[in-house]
Parts: structure tokens; sequence; C-alpha cells
């Protein structure tokens, strides 16, 4: 379990009114390290067979880090 995995999308926890600025930097962030480690992975062959979401996560980094 994860600390996202109370989010269907990056775009969840960006619009997500309950969180602050801080905490959705940090569960996005979190989101990032492990969807590079996922690509790791799969550039090593090995895969979970999940889609790859990086570029929607940096994008939701990108979107919070410009809200007041």
């Amino acid at each position: 379990m994860t600390i996202y995995d109370n989010y269907n999308t990056p775009a969840d926890i960006q619009n997500a009114s309950n969180l602050s600025k801080d905490e959705k930097l940090e569960i996005l962030e979190k989101w990032e390290a492990d969807e590079m480690a996922l690509i790791r992975a799969a550039s090593e062959g090995l895969s979970g067979g999940e889609d790859n979401q990086l570029k929607q996560v940096r994008n939701a980094i990108a979107a919070v880090k410009e809200q007041d």
C-alpha cells in the first residue's frame, strides 16, 4: 500500500481540497519515484504490467507548484 493508493490519478491529488500544497507535493513526488523505479525495472526486463503514469505525475507536480 502506498500513500497515493486512495487516488485514481495524479490529477485527483492535484485537485484534492483536503490536502495542503506541501502534502500534495509529498504524495506526488513519492508517486514519481515509484514510477521511475517501475521504468527502471521494465528496462531490465522486469514488468509488473502497470501502465506508466510518469508524465501525468510530473504534470500534476508542475501544476501544484504553480498553485497559490
